[in-house]
């Protein structure tokens, strides 16, 4: 153990040097992140090639320990081709991310060579291949199961660590958390290797904060977001391979909770957006906190809150068991749904209201079947009415159970002469107006309007059906597709068949064709 503390030490030390002369470097060689003219972004040039001096930090420390003190580090042999895949891995991943800093990528290739990687470390041996069960032995996965959730796993963490990289210190931070967890955990599990990456990498990241940490003077870029987030993703595959329980391998998905919730915000606030998934934008758990007024240094110390916050609910998982890991992960979960919810993202809080609009709605649906049924048989009404008197009072059936305060009709004042002397109806200047009210109508509340119209024959707009409803109400019940289609025509039909006038009522196809589906 002390040979490791020795091994963090010199990461810290070499990191710290190796992080001034590559910001420097950066700077001359044009590698830099501009201003994006947003009120939260870099007020000027800042480096972004911060993934080299970690990258250059780990090579060298593990390089160093391998050489001086294999013996000290106590890796079995069967773990060496492991942490041969691993070093691998992460050199592709850190040149991918590099090439990206400098020249740029597409998105969808960026995805397709991490997922080659992975692949590619799955069959190298750093995979999921088997979890305790209850205390019952190991469940095996077949290999069909194994391949994705390991893909998804590396895939997923590498680009979790990438997408938290948008606020000064936050992604470097919510590492060192991890990497320390991390390392506690390979320690209890006897896994030597891993404590001695996790140790080096923590030291290296370390190193890079004092410079990153805000107002940051060099950025991680890709090559250090990637190289941390692959890292970190491969490590909690090693540590788990020979986990005795579930809550083993559960640790590292909440050691990574802050990334991994991030992400998965990212991926519902775009699904809800109607974007592309590996759509860039500003609306990160860390933008959304500089939005609420927070200064770049309170969320950094924020986010390492939740995630030293994280990483001790994975230790208290791994040291209790049973009903008390299920209360552990139930309150956390419960405060997570609480700390979203203060967040007020705009696209959760809209599907929240369309949530409670929709079992709202479903309770409703009572209401709704018997607003449809009153409709209908006003249909059927108008069809057998002999007078215009008639006609009306089905149009005030057909709302009379409604969510409506009122309703009025808009006739031509052709209408006039029949239509005289029918109870709430008037005549003013060129139209025939019909009122219904059932109730008077209360003060100072506001309404709104719903205006539906009515056709000729020839499908002319010749006047207009107006519902009223008050302004509070955040949704209509009543099928009003069904009073465009159904309703009007037959109530038009009627007044004409009165009139003496019986032009061909438009089929349905005809009214679809005219603009009146949904």
């Amino acid at each position: 153990m002390p040979e490791l503390i020795v091994a963090a030490g010199l990461a810290f030390a070499l990191s710290l040097v190796l992080t001034h002369r590559v910001r420097a470097w950066a700077d001359r060689a044009g590698i830099l992140d501009f201003p994006d003219g947003t009120r939260h972004g870099p007020r000027q040039p800042v480096p972004r090639a911060g993934g080299i001096a970690i990258f250059l930090t780990l090579v060298t420390v593990l390089s160093l320990a391998f050489v001086v003190s294999l013996d000290a580090v106590q890796v079995p042999a069967d773990q060496l081709d492991r942490l041969a895949a691993l070093t691998l891995g992460a050199t592709a991943i850190f040149a991918l991310g590099l090439w990206d800093d400098v020249r740029s990528l597409r998105p969808r290739t960026k995805f397709l060579v991490q997922v080659i990687v992975a692949l590619a470390m799955f069959w190298g041996g750093i995979r999921f291949q088997s979890v305790g069960f209850l205390g019952e032995g190991r469940l095996e996965f077949p290999l069909w199961v194994a391949i994705p959730v390991t893909v998804v796993w590396i895939v997923g963490i590498t680009n979790a660590f990438n997408l938290i990289d948008g606020a000064d210190g936050v992604a470097a931070g919510a590492a060192l958390f991890a990497l320390v967890t991390m390392t506690v955990v390979s320690v209890v599990m006897g896994n030597q290797l891993s404590a001695l990456v996790c140790l080096v990498l923590a030291g290296a990241t370390l190193g890079f904060l004092v410079y990153n940490f805000p107002p940051a003077s060099i950025f991680l870029g890709d090559s250090g977001s990637l190289l941390l987030g692959f890292i970190l993703a491969t490590l909690g595959v090693i540590t788990t391979q020979k986990a005795p329980t579930a809550v083993a391998v559960a640790a590292p998905v909440v050691v990574f909770g802050l990334p991994i919730l991030d992400t998965t915000l990212a991926i519902l606030r775009r699904f809800l957006r109607r974007q592309h998934p590996f759509r860039g934008d500003r609306h990160h758990i860390h933008h959304r906190l500089r939005d609420l007024g927070h200064s770049p240094r309170t969320v950094a110390l924020l986010l390492y809150a939740v995630s030293g916050a994280f990483s001790l609910v994975a230790l208290l998982m791994m040291s209790t068991s049973g009903a008390a890991v299920a209360a552990i992960l139930a309150i956390t979960g419960a405060i997570v749904l609480l700390g979203v919810q203060r967040l007020r993202l705009p696209e959760l809080v809209e599907a929240h209201g369309a949530v409670r609009r929709g079992m709202r709605r479903g309770l409703q649906q009572r209401h709704v079947i018997a607003q449809n049924v009153r409709v209908r048989e006003a249909v059927e009404r108008m069809e057998e009415a002999v007078d215009p008197l008639a006609v009306f009072t089905a149009l005030g059936y057909a709302f009379g159970a409604s969510e409506f305060e009122r309703v009025e009709a808009f006739l031509p004042a052709a209408r006039g002469a029949a239509l005289k002397g029918v109870q709430g109806v008037e005549i003013r200047g060129s139209a025939v107006v019909w009122r219904w009210q059932p109730e008077p109508p209360r003060t100072g509340e506001s309404l709104w309007e719903i205006r539906l119209p009515f056709r000729d024959g020839r499908r002319h707009p010749v006047g207009r059906l107006s519902l009223w409803r008050s302004i509070e109400d955040d949704h209509v019940l009543t099928d009003l597709r069904m009073v465009a289609l159904e309703l009007l025509p037959a109530m038009y039909e009627a007044l004409d068949r009165m009139a003496g006038e019986r032009p061909r009522r438009p089929e349905r196809t005809e009214v679809l064709a005219e603009g009146g589906s949904d």
